[in-house]
Formats: structure tokens, C-alpha cells, sequence
């Protein structure tokens, strides 16, 4: 399929990734959706589908969301998300994932985000840091953690009229 395929996302592509087996993505590595190439499905839930992306002119790689086309049906869902993405845009906190862009090409509608890369140039999850530490976080470590969360929910809450 070329970038300008207007078949992309029509017929869902069956694909696996460790979190979501068996669901069927919407676009398959290799196709573009904007300025961005498709490298793979990191995951997918009940809000969209995520991707590991690279932008095309810029060659940096974003997480990508993508919304469920029943919600991009929707004008008031996607008015709230336009707003919501934009204050998330303006949002400058190192605990806070930042979105670089939105848009919307052929009725998918999208963010583009920052990837949070671990080790392995996967995603970095809770998992793996759980994993990492041997199945239990040490409680010095569980109040590292809650002190991010908490200091990045009031920067949020305290932002413009609050977030």
C-alpha cells in the first residue's frame, strides 16, 4: 500500500503483540498515516491503538495513538479530544509524556507522543521495571515512584484551570 492508500484502516490487519494478541490493527509496519511510517503495534485497549512510529522527515520515533473510528464518528468526542490535546501539548513536565502533534487523515484521528524507550529500545512499562527488581519494588522505590505521580498529577491539576 502506498502512504496515500485511502484503504489504510479500512479492513483491519490481525496482528500480535505481547499485550493485545489476536487484535486486529488498524495499519500495518510499513504504511504511513501523515508524516509518520508504521515500525509496529505496541498495544491497543478500549481508548485506540498504539504504535511505535518515526517521523518521516525528522527520523525521531513517537508512540502514536490512534482513536477506535466509533469514537472518531463522534463530533463532541473529538471536539473534547482537539482541546485536550492541545492543553496535553502545552504540558512541560518531566513526569508528564508530552504530545508533539495531532491530526487526522482519511477519519483517523491521532497523537503523536513521546516514546519512552527502555533498555532494550522497547517500550518502558511497569512491568519491566517489576520484572527488573526482582517481582517487588523496594518501598524506597514504590515512594520514588509515588512521588513522580503525585508531583506530575499537581503540576496537571494546578496547570491553567487545572487539567
Amino acid at each position: 500500500m502506498t502512504p496515500t492508500d485511502p484503504s489504510i484502516g479500512d479492513e483491519p490487519t490481525r496482528m500480535t503483540d505481547s499485550e493485545g494478541a489476536g487484535h486486529q490493527y488498524a495499519l500495518k509496519p510499513g504504511e504511513h498515516l501523515a508524516q509518520y511510517r508504521i515500525l509496529k503495534p505496541l498495544g491497543a485497549g478500549g481508548m485506540g491503538e498504539v504504535y511505535l512510529v518515526e517521523n518521516v522527515q525528522m527520523h525521531k520515533r513517537y508512540a502514536l495513538k490512534v482513536l477506535p473510528p466509533a469514537l472518531a464518528r463522534d463530533p463532541q468526542f473529538i471536539g473534547r479530544f482537539r482541546v485536550e490535546a492541545r492543553v496535553m501539548a502545552d504540558l512541560e513536565h518531566p513526569h508528564i509524556v508530552r504530545v508533539h502533534h495531532m491530526g487526522e487523515e482519511r477519519g483517523l484521528y491521532y497523537l503523536a507522543m513521546d516514546f519512552i524507550e527502555g533498555y532494550d529500545g522497547e517500550p518502558l512499562t511497569l512491568e519491566d521495571v517489576l520484572r527488573d527488581e526482582g517481582g517487588r519494588l523496594k518501598p524506597e522505590r514504590v515512594r520514588e515512584i509515588a512521588l513522580q505521580i503525585c508531583d506530575a498529577l499537581d503540576y496537571a491539576h494546578g496547570f491553567r484551570d487545572g487539567v
